[in-house]
């Protein structure tokens, strides 16, 4: 994207519908955006035009606004570029706002496993699903997630958006068993084998998902994933983009990449994927510069011993142009298949 914006610049944006649909999954409007794709020539341009414009609607009180539009102006920045920062916290504080004033769902902030982990914990009024854990990909944060989350709520169920760490509010390292630090936080937030949870996310969310699937199963009732990564050798390793590995080097806070190399092949599901029970749904991309080409058959093969149900998008990694549709809707419909009554113990 970053290179259609410097060398193309907004006209030829406008008329990308893949570019287009992927913008208006921040819940605004191509009327909108479009106005602000106009005044944009470089990529110095877009990070500008869209902070401009989330400040604008930050001081007017529009905060689902400020942070749909702020989300657009961090998207395409590196983690090292010096707007990312500012704009991402402006995305964070105007969520929270617009949040924390719905009606009919209790939003919470929390901090988890002694602080590692950050996320907000949403609770319909007279929920009674199981709660459902959601976790972004590499390169993103818990913000960028109510396109799943709000389906979810409406359906009656909690939903706890998480950072894993070295994203967003999660400070780093990353460890390479994260689900540990995830099991700890479902101990804090008192969630036992009855109701148990529903845990998912995407690529990098997916795997430690699949991770908590094997390592806890009294508590976890079903695991979904889109884009759940297989990468297993040093030659698809070194295949990856650049910033990839940026991303990487600040979630595992290594001071050499030869050492993220180290992490990175040390993060397989072959210890936990036997253990793997509960339901699975998971999401494949057809068009998926990342993961092995023979991912599906991969986790068909390992997940034998499991109740599988999945299929190829015609997308890229992440799916992200079919988030909203169908992707939602299933997992929503799929959660509803393994109900179980929600309860957070009182002591939390």
């Amino acid at each position: 994207m970053r290179a259609a914006v410097a060398l193309f610049g907004a006209a030829r944006l406008m008329n990308a519908p893949s570019v287009r649909k992927r913008l208006e999954l921040t819940g605004l409007s191509w009327g909108e955006i479009a106005p602000v794709l106009a005044r944009i020539r470089t990529v110095e341009g877009w990070a500008r035009a869209f902070d401009q414009a989330a400040d604008a609607a930050e001081k007017n009180g529009e905060f689902f606004r400020a942070a749909a539009l702020a989300f657009l102006g961090q998207l395409i920045l590196s983690p090292f570029h010096p707007r990312k920062a500012e704009i991402t916290a402006r995305l964070r504080r105007c969520q929270i706002q617009d949040r924390s004033a719905r009606s009919g769902i209790r939003f919470e902030r929390v901090v988890l496993a002694g602080g590692a982990l950050v996320g907000y914990l949403e609770t319909p009024v007279g929920a009674h699903e199981p709660l459902v854990v959601l976790m972004p990909p590499l390169a993103s944060i818990k913000e960028e997630l109510t396109v799943l989350a709000d389906p979810l709520l409406e359906a009656g169920h909690p939903v706890l958006r998480l950072d894993l760490p070295g994203q967003g509010e999660s400070p780093p390292p990353l460890q390479v068993k994260t689900e540990l630090l995830l099991m700890q936080a479902l101990d804090e937030l008192g969630v036992t084998s009855e109701p148990g949870v529903l845990i998912g996310g995407i690529s990098l969310g997916s795997y430690f998902a699949l991770r908590l699937a094997g390592a806890d199963r009294g508590r976890v009732r079903g695991v979904f994933g889109v884009s759940p990564p297989a990468i297993i050798t040093p030659e698809q390793w070194a295949k990856q983009p650049e910033i990839i590995w940026q991303y990487l080097d600040l979630y595992f806070a290594t001071d050499a990449r030869k050492e993220t190399l180290r992490l990175g092949m040390a993060m397989t599901l072959d210890d936990v994927v036997a253990d793997i029970t509960c339901p699975v749904l998971l999401y494949h991309a057809a068009n998926d510069g990342i993961s092995l080409p023979d991912r599906r058959e991969r986790y068909q093969k390992a997940l034998a011993q499991a109740s599988l149900t999945d299929q190829v998008l015609p997308d890229t990694h992440g799916c992200t142009l079919h988030l909203k549709d169908p992707i939602a809707p299933e997992v929503v419909a799929w959660a509803g298949l393994i109900h179980r009554p929600f309860s957070r113990s009182s002591s939390a």
